[in-house]
Order: C-alpha cells, then sequence, then structure tokens
C-alpha cells in the first residue's frame, strides 16, 4: 500500500523500480480541457440567449436590475454538459492507470513474498478500484 501511495503522490521507493504515475496522472489532468476546448466557453452565446434567459427568469423585484440566478444556471448549464463527457472520459483512462501500477507492483513485491495469494491480491485490487470508480 505504501509503494502503490507514493508512486501517485510522486516519490520512488527503493522497493520498486518503477517510475511513480504521478506524472502520468498530472500530464493527463493538465491536458483535460485543452485539447478540446481552444475557444472562448461563450462562444456558441449570442445576445438573443442572453435576453431570452433574462426573460424567463426575471430577477427579484426588489434589487432591481440584478438577474435571478436561474437565469445564471440557464444559460451555463449547457456550458457545463460540454464538460461532463471528457471528464468521464479522463475517469476512466486515470482509473486504468492506477489500476495498472497497482497490479505492477502486486507482481513485482507480492509474489516474492506471498507467491500463492498473487492472483487473490490482483483481484481484491480491481474489485477495489472498481468500486471506486463506480461511487464518482
Amino acid at each position: 500500500m505504501r509503494i502503490y501511495k507514493n508512486s501517485i503522490e510522486g516519490i520512488k521507493s527503493n522497493d520498486y523500480d518503477c517510475n511513480p504515475i504521478s506524472a502520468e496522472i498530472r500530464e493527463e489532468l493538465n491536458t483535460l480541457y485543452k485539447e478540446e476546448f481552444d475557444y472562448p466557453a461563450t462562444e456558441d452565446l449570442d445576445d438573443k440567449d442572453i435576453e431570452k434567459a433574462m426573460r424567463n427568469f426575471p430577477g427579484d423585484s426588489t434589487i432591481p436590475g440584478f438577474p435571478s440566478i436561474d437565469a445564471f444556471l440557464a444559460l451555463i448549464d449547457p456550458l457545463l454538459k460540454k464538460l461532463q463527457n471528457p471528464s468521464f472520459t479522463l475517469n476512466n483512462r486515470i482509473h486504468d492507470i492506477m489500476e495498472t501500477e497497482a497490479l505492477k507492483i502486486v507482481d513485482t513485491i507480492m509474489i516474492k513474498k506471498f507467491p500463492d495469494f498473487n492472483y487473490k491480491f490482483c483481484d481484491l485490487i480491481k474489485k477495489t478500484l472498481e468500486k471506486y470508480r463506480k461511487s464518482l
């Protein structure tokens, strides 16, 4: 467990010769929206969309001139939906990186100490990571 945690945090272990996976995970996170969204988020909005949102969701009459939060949410909801699928894809890629690393550690370290339990450890790791992926 310590070796796996260290690999995610970027600490190289003396017991495990492979490079930590933290750089690979960080690279995935850094490029999440760079590739897909090079244009401003509000590029698809025009004045008609804003006017429609202001008309459909008038602000509180106690503070004239201020739009309601519902108007803001109506405008931003389609933009947030665009961000959803790339984040799910990233989640799956990082899950695969972490699962591969865990299995490599088990194969390298645990097989030396407990060769009979190696397959049980691998199954347990896969089940645990899958449980956490589904909970997101």
